[in-house]
C-alpha cells in the first residue's frame, strides 16, 4: 500500500484504522491504489464516479493522501447521492 505521509488515525493501532490495509480499504481508496500499482498515476488527473454511499468523512482526508502518494496531478469525485464534486 502506497504509505501515507498525513495520518488523521495515527493514534490508532494500524489494524483499527479505517483503510489502515487493503483488506479494511474502501473503494475510494482501493481504487487509487490499483491504479498506483499499474503505473498509470503519476502526474494523471483521476476522476472518479461513486455510487451508493457518499465519501465518507475518514476517506475525504484519505484519498487526499493517496492522492498525493500516489502522485496524482488531480482527483475529482462524483458523488451520486449528493449530487456533490469533490476535488
Amino acid at each position: 500500500m502506497i504509505p501515507k505521509k498525513e495520518d488523521a488515525n495515527a493514534a490508532l493501532p494500524p489494524k483499527a484504522r479505517p483503510n489502515g490495509n487493503m483488506a479494511q480499504a474502501h473503494a475510494e481508496i482501493g481504487v487509487i491504489q490499483q491504479a498506483y500499482e499499474q503505473g498509470v498515476t503519476k502526474g494523471q488527473n483521476m476522476t472518479m464516479s461513486v455510487a451508493g454511499m457518499d465519501v465518507c468523512e475518514v476517506c475525504r482526508s484519505d484519498v487526499v493522501a493517496m492522492a498525493k502518494a500516489a502522485e496524482l496531478k488531480s482527483l475529482t469525485i462524483y458523488q451520486h447521492k449528493s449530487g456533490a464534486t469533490l476535488f
